[in-house]
């Protein structure tokens, strides 16, 4: 019987530190997915702020043409 003792403390000690340091991996994974997370989250505000702010001057540059349209009009109606 207490030749038997320490083998299994051995591999109980074992299965322990294996079970932690699985842990502490799997908490680190777990804050770098949150951190990522966080990083897409800012970039897809950042894109629809940029697609917004894209729409608001492909508005702009469509008055500019009709405006340089009409220029154009009168000007050729004064030639």
């Amino acid at each position: 019987m207490s030749d038997a003792i320490i083998p299994i403390a051995f591999f109980l000690i074992l299965a322990g530190a294996i079970v932690i340091v699985a842990k502490f991996q799997t908490q680190r994974s777990r804050e770098r997915d949150v951190e990522y997370a966080q990083a897409m989250e800012g970039y897809r505000k950042s894109l629809d702020s940029v697609a917004a702010q894209q729409e608001a001057i492909r508005t702009q540059l469509t008055e500019l043409n009709v405006r340089v349209q009409a220029m154009e009009s009168m000007l050729r109606a004064v030639e």
